[in-house]
Formats: structure tokens, C-alpha cells, sequence
């Protein structure tokens, strides 16, 4: 073998695990602390048999999250828009999914709630436009964007 093939094999098999190390630090799962976030959000049990996200862009960026567990309980949740635009989403509403749906309940520390919910749909969440807008809003990390541009790019 060559000098020349050698240095093809290890230019192509270091691009494979810098992209891998790089895929596996992106997708990340968000830290939270599990004994602040919302008793109804905690109480959910694991594997979630369903995720579904709403991104609302005519709410300036509300999303609606509804999870149903591994038996078969199903939780609501909603973030209203930022109050600035770009701006953190500092509000969590308990037991609604839609921006004009009466009665949500306001999360105590919606933080960390905030946190387990986005740690949900990155992890459980379909991949569909409304899952990557509120996965690029609420982390903001390179994949989010790029998973963004390429779906733009597909439709």
C-alpha cells in the first residue's frame, strides 16, 4: 500500500469519528434538576409511547408539548411565546397543549421544567416541522439549525 492510500484511509476514517463524536456531543440530553421540574412532568413514566410537539409561528413561537407515558397517561403542557422576541421562554402552562385552550395552570419553576420537556422532545419527539422549530427554539444548538435548513431545502 501506498503512501498516498494511507494517508486517504486515515483522512476518511478521522472525518468518520470526528463526525460521530461531533453527532453524539450535539445531541445531548439537556441537564435539569428531576426534583424541580413540575410533580405532573416528573410523575410521567418512561419509555413515552407518544410525544406530539406543536410549533405555533401565527403565536409568535408558542409550543405545545403532549406526552403520553408508558401507561398510557397523557400530560399537556404549553410555552407562550417569548416575551421579547428571541428571547427565553420563561413561561410553562400545565394541562393545556393549544395557545387559546382555557384554563393552564402556571409551572412553579418553569426552568427546569422547561429543560425536561426540551430533554423529551429531543429524545422521544417526532422529526417532523414542528418538532425541529421547537427544538431550534428552545436549544438552539448547530443540529437544530441544520436540521431546520435541510428540511427548508427539502420542501
Amino acid at each position: 500500500m501506498t503512501l498516498k492510500n494511507q494517508i486517504r484511509i486515515v483522512v476518511v476514517v478521522g472525518g468518520i469519528a470526528l463526525a460521530v463524536v461531533t453527532a453524539v456531543t450535539l445531541q445531548s440530553a439537556c441537564r435539569y434538576d428531576d426534583a424541580r421540574v413540575y410533580p405532573a412532568l416528573r410523575a410521567l413514566k418512561e419509555p413515552f409511547t407518544k410525544v406530539a410537539i406543536d410549533y405555533y409561528v401565527a403565536e409568535a413561537g408558542a409550543i405545545g408539548v403532549a406526552i403520553t407515558d408508558a401507561a398510557g397517561v397523557e400530560k399537556q403542557f404549553l410555552l407562550p411565546a417569548p416575551s421579547r422576541p428571541g428571547g427565553p421562554y420563561d413561561q410553562v402552562l400545565a394541562g393545556v397543549h393549544y395557545v387559546k385552550e382555557p384554563g393552564g395552570v402556571p409551572v412553579p419553576d418553569p426552568e427546569q421544567t422547561r429543560r425536561r420537556l426540551t430533554d423529551i422532545v429531543v429524545r422521544y419527539g417526532d422529526r417532523g416541522p414542528d418538532a425541529d422549530m421547537a427544538l431550534l427554539a428552545l436549544r438552539g444548538h448547530p443540529v437544530d439549525r441544520l436540521r431546520v435548513w435541510i428540511r427548508r431545502k427539502m420542501e
